[in-house]
């Protein structure tokens, strides 16, 4: 009996092989992107390559990845994406995408990125105002890539909402139609013939530039949004959307020899758990995950009740983790309060009672890798800022600035208008007074005014005790390398009322 993958394998050589004639010409583009993690049972980097090579060894093939892949992911919590870098260098894509994902550590760490990078990553709509030409350094604006005898121009576009979570002033994003339409016009003078947008997520006037032209094609992915929409493909050939994870497409484009503009489209969405590993970049893997695992095995404290870290649990309601590191952040740095944002927890997983949680939980579930900030702020900041934490929950997983809490209690009610949701106050069991200072430990992602919370930007900074500011992480470890046992129930810090809706 053939199996699945043997059929899958054949179909995809059997595609090409019977499309093409003397008079036409074709290119194949592989796309996709949102590969965190370098192992899944999704499919991930090893079947990938699969796939480039099955194509590769077919016809002149076009490898665009989307990005969103440096972060987060265990791994990445260490060595801050550079392991992913080292996998695409193998597998040679013909660009990259820089998306919101790209700018989780820093702007100047996904410069180192790109540096490591044997290929070119591209972000057209976004500057840095600081340097001197506004590039952000070791990113292209655009390029041209020749392949089967036509010019290809390639540009990637973000979007302002994918950097609301990210402390990024330095930034500017231009989300108006006429940056790309500058950029695209550029590439046509440069003698592009085919211009391809890869587009971050939705883009606004997408519809607008296929239809005047703009581009040819746009790739875009989100495999995060919901099943009814998931459900509803795009219905112009010329807009590839992957809505769903661990995904590529398979976008041949064929033409009458001689004329690219006269193209047509055709996409195959290709599921990468389907396709058998490529060996050599499975033993890369393996080599990755057995390096990192002498770390992240080492067990830290036994658990006596269970942890659920799923994100609906961390960004909707008090939670029990969130309890245990804003505990640990309290009591290490000596502050009377401390608050961080749901969406730094980033396992979405549960731990049972009995279960030993290792260093490499807790590095996996705070794999931001964000440090600890000791702010000086008075009683009207923190009730800005909890008003704030509390305004974006609009769905059932919430959003990651919901707030998670020590040394302090509050009520919400989400029946009352934003910014006059909080109430009962109270810093150690004692009302909070709005003109008094309070020492709180929170991220420097926060203090930077990250998910909206700009009432910390405003903040005398407080030196932390220790020499070197640590990480976050760090500081969690130490607190439960002294539990032999762990009991993190919730202690009704936050009392929830109402819709928890927009």
């Amino acid at each position: 009996m053939v199996s699945h993958t043997v059929k899958l394998l054949m179909l995809l050589c059997l595609s090409f092989t019977t499309s093409v004639s003397a008079a036409t010409q074709q290119i194949t583009i592989v796309y996709t992107g949102y590969l965190n993690h370098i192992t899944s049972p999704q499919g991930s980097y090893a079947q990938l390559a699969t796939l480039l090579r099955t194509y590769r060894q077919q016809e002149p093939t076009l490898f665009l990845f989307g990005g969103s892949s440096l972060a987060p992911s265990l791994m990445s919590s260490l060595d801050r994406g550079a392991h992913i870098i080292d996998l695409l260098n193998d597998l040679e894509p013909n660009a990259m995408a820089v998306a919101d994902r790209e700018f989780t550590f820093s702007i100047d760490e996904l410069s180192l990125r790109a540096y490591e990078a044997a290929f070119p990553m591209v972000l057209s709509n976004v500057t840095d105002t600081l340097t001197e030409k506004n590039h952000i350094d070791g990113i292209e604006r655009s390029l041209i890539i020749k392949k089967n005898g036509i010019k290809i121009g390639i540009l990637a576009s973000d979007h302002s909402s994918d950097f609301s979570g990210y402390a990024l002033s330095r930034l500017h994003v231009d989300d108006g139609k006429a940056v790309i339409t500058q950029q695209a016009q550029a590439l046509r003078q440069q003698g592009a013939q085919l211009v391809i947008l890869m587009a971050h997520k939705n883009t606004p006037h997408r519809q607008s530039l296929l239809n005047d032209s703009v581009v040819d094609i746009i790739l875009r992915q989100n495999p995060f949004i919901d099943s009814h929409t998931r459900s509803q493909p795009s219905p112009i050939d010329s807009d590839v959307f992957i809505n769903k994870p661990n995904t590529a497409a398979a976008i041949t484009i064929t033409w009458p020899r001689a004329q690219p503009e006269q193209y047509s489209i055709t996409t195959q969405m290709v599921p990468l758990a389907e396709l058998p590993a490529d060996p050599f970049i499975q033993q890369q893997v393996k080599d990755y995950s057995r390096r990192f695992s002498i770390l992240f095995n080492q067990p830290l404290t036994q658990l006596t009740s269970s942890l659920d870290l799923h994100r609906s649990a961390v960004r909707t309601s008090e939670n029990a983790f969130g309890n245990v590191v804003t505990d640990a952040m309290r009591i290490g740095s000596h502050s009377d309060i401390a608050l961080i944002n749901g969406g730094t927890i980033r396992t979405n997983k549960t731990y049972p009672s009995g279960y030993h949680l290792t260093y490499g939980d807790v590095l996996a579930a705070l794999s931001y890798r964000d440090h600890i900030q000791i702010l000086k702020i008075t009683g009207q900041q923190l009730q800005d800022a909890l008003e704030n934490g509390v305004s974006k929950v609009g769905h059932v997983e919430g959003t990651g600035a919901f707030p998670q809490v020590s040394g302090m209690s509050f009520h919400v009610d989400f029946s009352k208008p934003k910014g006059k949701r909080i109430s009962q106050l109270l810093i150690h069991d004692k009302a909070v007074q709005l003109d008094q200072d309070y020492t709180l430990a929170t991220s420097d992602f926060l203090r930077e005014g990250g998910d909206g919370y700009t009432s910390f930007m405003h903040a005398e900074t407080v030196a932390f005790s220790q020499q070197a500011t640590p990480l976050i992480s760090d500081v969690v470890i130490n607190f439960l390398r002294r539990k032999p046992t762990l009991s993190a129930p919730q202690t009704r810090r936050i009392f929830i009322k109402g819709a928890n809706h927009d």
